[in-house]
């Protein structure tokens, strides 16, 4: 993901336009005290929310099935794109599908191989775990951890601090704009 340059004056401005009322509380959570947490903070935020916004999804669908849900962050920017603060949307698909270059690095290899035995172990049994994996546990009711793939695996937080916080943020702005 190529990283968004940003300055403080350009995120206020930007909190204010996208949050209208709950800017402040927006800018409590991801304070810009210098260009260099302003740009930090205009990459993470969205990131967060989303992953905030999918595990409330997840929230509301598990109370009503008897499956499992098995959700994920990915952080393995694929070779080539040192420059950037981490990796695009869809990066994961060649890894997951063992479909990455055959001239790729034996690191990449290896990592093609697990996260393949992930989504073979789900189609077999829908649960991935097995084959010495990393334990991926299935999303439960007050869940605030999904499972992290690609340069660590392993339980990962929703957020990065103030988890509730930032939670309770998102549900008041989805309801400002009658999505809640």
């Amino acid at each position: 993901m190529e990283q968004k340059k940003q300055n403080q004056l350009y995120m206020l401005i930007d909190a204010i336009s996208q949050y209208g009322s709950l800017a402040n509380d927006y800018l409590q959570l991801y304070p810009a005290y210098d260009d260099s947490s302003a740009t930090s903070f205009a990459n993470n935020a969205p990131r967060e929310y989303f992953t905030i916004s999918q595990n409330m999804w997840g929230q509301l669908w598990i109370k009503g099935c008897s499956k499992g849900l098995y959700q994920y962050l990915y952080d393995h920017a694929p070779p080539g794109t040192e420059k950037t603060t981490g990796c695009d949307h869809g990066s994961e698909l060649p890894y997951f599908l063992n479909t990455i270059s055959k001239n790729a690095s034996p690191s990449e290899r290896a990592l093609a191989d697990k996260m393949s035995n992930y989504i073979v172990n789900f189609i077999r049994k829908y649960d991935p775990n097995g084959d010495n994996l990393e334990k991926w546990s299935s999303q439960s009711v007050g869940s605030k951890t999904v499972m992290g793939l690609g340069n660590k695996f392993g339980d990962k937080s929703i957020a990065s601090g103030q988890t509730d916080k930032k939670i309770d943020f998102v549900k008041r702005f989805m309801s400002s704009r009658g999505v809640l």
